[in-house]
């Protein structure tokens, strides 16, 4: 009698990654990228099979076939360009010996182990070495993995590497897959962050001329339809003509087609869908596990857009009565659940944080709130809330204890002063350079610790040179139920150095769909929001070092760091202090008292 037997595959887990299952990804990426080659190569004449061997790799924001022709023929061209020699044509006069080539290039292109594969960047020469002994097939996954760690916030290798095997190792497949998971804007080649992402593909592939394969890379997806569709032959495969690509990639109209490499990447996954042969497989592309990794992931993207909800809910606030009266209450009890939308519900708990969940019917809410609409929504809500047991009288706290909350209140009133000052500055700045004052609203978000080309601290100084911050500001002048803007601001430290080369302070038209990174606020847990279409510190120097293994954090470093610095902010004790109230906070009357004690021993 036969009986069914369970195989159970042990799980190796390194820091909350399945090896065993990252291993496995890695194997199944690499089987799509060599057929990508293979079909290349038989599209291709044998005398540019060197040439797709050193740079011929398939990233790029065409499909991954496309992209392996168009950069072996851009790397020839940059060879030619460079050396000022014909190329040399030998070995294509006889059958055989072009057969003989794609088969000596297809052998050297699939034996390598995908153990072997170097995907997380190091600073080593050896490594360098042993990348460039490397299959092209190899160095491209590599390339395509910086490439969405490199865009994307929060994605970490084993993460990319799960949407490159559910994309089939097609870039803007899998682009595309991860903006569907997150509900994230549409991809498009002219955010300059893609211009970076694509740069560190490069840099971490080792690629021989970086800047010729970003520039072609960028003409030939304007040219999308006519690189995606090569003339047909009168043999059995389509051959990718030499000439007609020479032509192509030379030219230097402007990119047009806006948004099309993305369209033809949807169809493509359309395509793979409807080729997946069995249930399991389609069920398999629709609904993709979800690993531990990749639940860290989503959480900080959801933190984001959950940020974005107190940024709308703070500029609907009159600047006054949040800063004189509900400014604790936001922080305090200011949550964005409860029965209404997400905004209203951090209006309505920040103007009455006695309301709890207790509120199931509410006043309405306007999209600008003036004082009296705020009086009114508190005096309905404390209306509606239930008879409550009277507070108990507060023990008073002992002298010591007084004395860290009173040292902390005044630490950060100077500061706050500070900030202050830097952010008016700013906005005078600004102000002369488009013809209109603005009035501070709010201070959303400060980073005092960017520092500038590695430099850490500045000389004879225990600050760091520059600031980045959002704010909320105001035409001046303009009518209360005016929406403030959003501001981005990058400036110096010193008084003395506002107005150099690295300021900068621009609105941010769209908070929802700006997606510039910066290296130094993710690392410190900040959600700042920047301009992805200004260059600011952070943006790429300090990704491309990641990219060439120069960094002492790589990905899933920075992710790691940035949850931790978010989630688990060890300057609470310094932040309870400036809004502490005995009567309330019970429990950190307690620990405060409890640290006096300590601290007296």
């Amino acid at each position: 009698m036969e009986t069914d037997a369970i195989i159970i595959r042990r799980r190796v887990m390194t820091g909350g990654v399945d090896c065993n299952g990252a291993t496995a990804n890695q194997s199944a990426a690499l089987d799509h990228i060599h057929g990508y080659y293979k079909e290349a190569l038989h599209r291709l004449p044998p005398e540019l099979v060197p040439s797709l061997l050193d740079a011929g790799f398939c990233f790029g924001f065409l499909d991954p076939v496309s992209n392996i022709i168009a950069n072996t023929v851009s790397h020839d061209l940059h060879k030619r360009s460079q050396n000022r020699k014909k190329r040399s044509r030998a070995g294509i006069s006889k059958n055989g010996e072009k057969s003989e080539s794609r088969r000596a290039a297809i052998s050297k292109i699939i034996t390598e182990s995908s153990k072997d594969i170097l995907l997380i960047p190091r600073p080593s020469d050896s490594t360098n070495a042993l990348l460039l002994n490397s299959s092209i097939a190899a160095r491209s996954l590599r390339g395509l993995v910086a490439f969405l760690t490199s865009y994307f916030r929060y994605l970490t290798t084993w993460d990319a590497l799960r949407y490159l095997v559910l994309s089939g190792a097609d870039l803007l497949v899998a682009v595309h897959l991860i903006q569907e998971v997150r509900d994230a804007c549409t991809f498009t080649i002219h955010n300059p962050t893609a211009r970076i992402a694509l740069r560190c593909a490069a840099i971490s592939a080792l690629h021989p001329a970086v800047d010729a394969l970003v520039s072609r890379s960028f003409l030939l997806a304007s040219r999308a339809d006519e690189a995606s569709k090569p003339r047909r032959d009168t043999g059995l495969h389509q051959r990718f003509h030499y000439r007609e690509t020479v032509l192509l990639t030379s030219t230097t109209t402007d990119m047009i087609s806006r948004g099309s490499p993305m369209q033809q990447a949807i169809a493509r996954l359309q395509h793979r869908k409807a080729k997946a042969v069995t249930r399991l497989q389609r069920r398999k592309m629709e609904n993709f596990p979800v690993g531990a990794g990749l639940q860290i992931s989503l959480k900080m993207a959801l933190l984001d857009k959950i940020h974005l909800l107190y940024l709308e809910a703070i500029s609907r606030i009159p600047k006054h009565e949040l800063r004189s009266r509900h400014h604790r209450g936001l922080l305090k009890a200011g949550h964005c659940y409860g029965p209404c939308d997400p905004v209203t519900n951090i209006i309505l708990n920040t103007i009455c944080p006695q309301v709890g969940e207790t509120l199931w019917s509410t006043p309405e809410v306007k999209l600008v709130l003036s004082s009296s609409d705020v009086l009114t929504i508190s005096e309905t809500l404390s209306q509606k809330l239930p008879p409550g047991k009277s507070l108990k009288k507060a023990r008073k706290l002992s002298n010591r204890a007084t004395k860290i909350i009173s040292a902390y209140r005044k630490e950060f009133e100077a500061c706050q002063g500070t900030i202050i000052k830097m952010a008016e500055a700013a906005l005078l700045i600004y102000a002369k350079q488009v013809g209109q004052e603005y009035e501070l609203h709010f201070i959303c978000d400060v980073n005092s610790t960017i520092p500038e080309d590695g430099v850490g601290y500045c000389p004879h100084s225990y600050r760091y040179p520059f600031s980045h911050m959002n704010i909320l500001a105001r035409p001046r002048g303009s009518q209360n139920d005016q929406v403030p803007t959003l501001f981005f601001i990058q400036c110096s430290n010193s008084d003395e150095h506002m107005q150099d080369k690295a300021f900068l302070c621009c609105p941010i038209s769209d908070p929802s769909k700006d997606a510039g990174r910066c290296y130094h606020c993710e690392y410190d847990g900040i959600k700042i929001i920047h301009p992805s279409s200004k260059c600011y510190l952070g943006h790429c120097t300090d990704f491309e070092e990641m990219a060439r293994g120069e960094s002492a954090v790589n990905a899933q470093g920075l992710v790691e760091e940035g949850q931790r610095n978010t989630l688990f902010d060890g300057t609470l004790e310094y932040e309870d202090s400036i809004y502490f109230d005995p009567a309330w906070d019970v429990d950190f009357r307690m620990f405060i008292d409890q640290t006096a004690r300590d601290q007296a021993r």
